[in-house]
């Protein structure tokens, strides 16, 4: 069995002889004179001095090995490798864990941190004896929501796991750590074998050790219990001062982006190094063709940003790529956009009381704030309207429009709500005005359905003055949600704008799903506008009515700048649909006229599927695709129906460059988690102040580890148990020296 003591305190083993020296020169401090009285004494003497020969022998005993342990103790001696292993042939189970996250793709020289990672890992595997009874796991710590192990069961076909190593590659997932440790602590508790040793073989990521505070302790728990029931051994490839360089963000200036409108792309550029950066290139690519070129100023550990104008001439599906110069690690230098751009936004508006003369028509301010123009070749705004009565409202599909304007509509059926009910469900936007010309009654009825209905409010009595003698204005409004949040510099104007007549409305308090966002000045401060989440789409209502019979907003340019906004907010399609992280699914929905019954959709890495889109419910059609695992660009095509023409054909391959080629009905961006980027390293001892009670050993970089030193087991230290055992011999060398002085007596 090997051991260790420190020199230094080795000379501390001489006071071990102390009590052994005074106990000879006590025999030797007097000279022997015979006395004849003494003979009795003597002689009684004799028959106990073999017990107290052996009492003091006993005493003497211990009191040296109390000196020896202290020694030891005090040198903090330990064992080279456990006690078990050095006694004889111990089965061990080994667990690998292999860090497979993009942040491992980082190369400096001729390998990446996960090349110098897997090859450790066959270096661990290589270090096993079957014969003896060894088995090993492996696990990969970057994966999906749900992960699976690369060898779970504890195989003894080391061959067979060597080669599952050796043909692992980068993922660009971010590190699971919990799962891993999750994953582990099943392996060991599963495990039969008589040493267990969890390797973990990361680049020590701050940001992955560091839990978020509501699952730190839960995290806390799970590594204690695993460092209690296995030897863990944290294996560091990262690299010294890693920089990177990454796109964090892009955000497009419009919510709606149309044909012949500029907008602006601004992105987030971070600077993960602690050196500044000046004059870092930074790309703009829209459709895979580069458009224009730009520098940024990083600071240390900071962030920096680009923006890019652009102009769309065509309609239909667009991406664009931001992308800083390359670095290190270069999966994460671009990020992808997905826009869809409309030639205009498509507004039905439902007249409820169409006007002879135009000053009487209900829509005509609202018509002439959205679109001013009166030209059907001039563009001055980005709404095509179209109105109609409310007599042909049931022969109409909505679900072509992007917005669905209800103003002071009077008639309403079965039929015409539960045609509204499917389209805002899907995704649609329905804004609602009142008026005099509705009935509360049908309106609580068919719309609100108690809470269940589109109405965001039960409508209650007007108020008001008809005579128009006394007025209201909005008090609060607000400016934290999207369709008033542009607005807020004009804030003290809202005050001015008079509101002779209006709806009582009562709201549910309890209601997530409903959000007030403007109240009248009357004494019950009563909602002006109400929101209500409905499905996929929102609903908006305002209390008062769209034209001048109630009210003197209109013609005002903050009417126009109200409505415009809510208008857009209540059309625009959220582009967090179509812009997700790598591993999250694709959820798309489709419209009554874009359904297909198969559509096709081309990966990053040119691979393709075929999917299906499922009905759910009333909400129309859905398109899902789960196996996103690669980042980049998605592109999604709608396949002819059998019998007919195909829009995909052997002859072309799928692409989503291809000249002629199938019509593009989507793009889809999938990018990786920018956390993932920050390579910011945790140090052994910080881990030990963030977790106490972790136990576990660490191996610095491998340029100061060799690489036999790793499968080396860790020292079992032993001066605890010695500084017990010194403490146990004096309380019993107490006790006994006190029973045999008694018995002396």
């Amino acid at each position: 069995m090997g051991s260790f003591i420190n020199p230094g305190m080795l000379w501390f083993a001489v006071a071990g002889a102390i009590p052994i020296i005074i106990h000879l020169l006590n025999r030797q401090r007097y000279q022997k004179v015979r006395w004849a009285a003494m003979e009795f004494l003597l002689e009684a003497l004799k028959k106990t001095r073999r017990r107290l020969q052996i009492e003091n022998l006993l005493l003497l005993l211990i009191r040296v090995m109390v000196l020896f342990l202290l020694t030891l103790a005090l040198s903090r001696c330990y064992f080279r490798e456990s006690p078990l292993v050095a006694l004889g042939t111990v089965d061990t189970h080994a667990i690998i864990a292999l860090d497979n996250s993009y942040s491992m793709d980082y190369k400096t020289g001729n390998k990446t941190c996960f090349e110098q990672g897997r090859k450790i890992a066959l270096r661990l595997v290589d270090s096993l004896k079957t014969s003896q009874g060894d088995r090993v796991s492996v696990l990969t710590m970057a994966r999906p929501p749900v992960g699976s192990a690369l060898v779970s069961e504890g195989s003894v076909d080391l061959k067979k796991v060597k080669k599952s190593i050796a043909n692992l590659v980068v993922s660009d997932f971010r590190t699971d750590l919990f799962e891993t440790f999750q994953q582990a602590k099943d392996i060991i508790d599963q495990s039969d074998k008589t040493r267990k040793i969890f390797y973990v073989v990361t680049d020590m990521q701050r940001v992955v050790w560091e839990m978020p505070p509501t699952r730190q302790q839960e995290f806390m728990e799970l590594i204690t219990e695993v460092s209690k029931k296995a030897e863990v051994q944290i294996i560091d490839v990262s690299k010294p001062e890693p920089a990177n360089f990454l796109v964090t963000k892009i955000e497009p200036s419009r919510k709606i982006i149309t044909t012949d409108t500029e907008v602006t792309f601004r992105a987030e550029i971070r600077n993960h190094s602690p050196h500044v950066s000046n004059h870092a290139q930074v790309n703009f690519i829209v459709d895979n063709f580069p458009q224009n070129t730009t520098t940024v100023n990083l600071p240390a550990q900071g962030v920096g940003t680009v923006s890019f104008n652009y102009e769309f001439i065509e309609p239909g599906p667009h991406w664009v790529e931001i992308k800083v110069e390359a670095d290190n690690l270069a999966i994460d230098n671009s990020r992808y956009f997905v826009v869809d751009v409309k030639e205009a936004l498509k507004i039905l508006i439902i007249n409820g009381e169409p006007g002879v003369e135009s000053f009487e028509d209900e829509v005509i301010f609202l018509r002439y704030a959205l679109n001013p123009s009166r030209s059907e070749v001039e563009k001055v705004s980005i709404y095509s309207l179209e109105s109609i009565s409310d007599i042909i409202f049931e022969e109409t599909d909505v679900k072509k429009y992007d917005l669905v304007i209800l103003a002071n509509v009077s008639f309403l059926s079965q039929a015409k709500v539960k045609n509204l009910e499917e389209y805002v469900s899907a995704g649609g936007g329905l804004l609602i005005f009142l008026g005099d010309k509705i009935d509360r009654t049908i309106y609580n009825e068919l719309l609100y359905k108690n809470g269940n209905g589109l109405l965001p409010a039960e409508l209650g009595l007007v108020q008001g003055d008809q005579s128009h003698e006394e007025a209201f204005s909005l008090d609060r409004l607000d400016f934290t949600h999207g369709a008033l949040e542009y607005l807020r510099p004009l804030k003290s104007q809202f005050g001015k704008m008079v509101i002779y007549e209006f709806y009582q409305a009562k709201t549910d308090p309890d209601r997530k799903d409903v959000r007030v966002l403007a109240w009248f000045n009357d004494v019950d401060s009563s909602p002006a506008m109400i929101e209500k989440l409905f499905g996929k789409g929102k609903v908006m209502l305002v209390t008062t009515s769209a034209d001048a019979e109630w009210n003197l907003m209109p013609g005002r340019k903050l009417y126009v700048m109200v409505y415009d906004q809510m208008v857009m907010y209540l059309a625009a399609q959220p582009f967090g649909f179509k812009n997700i992280l790598v591993g999250q699914p694709l959820q798309l929905l489709i419209k009554t006229h874009e359904y297909a019954k198969n559509f096709s959709l081309v990966t990053p890495q040119q691979g393709m599927s075929t999917i299906s889109p499922v009905q759910i419910q009333d909400k129309g059609f859905v398109l899902t695709y789960n196996r996103t695992e690669r980042h980049g660009i998605y592109t999604l095509n709608r396949m002819a129906e059998a019998g007919g023409e195909s829009e995909l054909s052997e002859d072309r391959p799928a692409s989503p460059m291809n000249i002629g080629g199938p019509a593009i009905f989507s793009y889809l961006a999938v990018n990786v988690d920018p956390q993932e980027g920050n390579l910011e390293q945790i140090k052994a001892e910080e881990l030990k102040q963030l977790y106490p009670n972790f136990k576990f050993r660490k191996l610095g970089e491998l340029s100061k580890t060799s690489e036999a030193e790793i499968t080396k087991p860790p020292p079992s230290s032993i001066w605890k148990y010695l500084v017990y055992a010194v403490l146990f011999l004096l309380v019993l060398e107490s006790i006994l020296a006190q029973r045999f002085g008694a018995f002396k007596k």
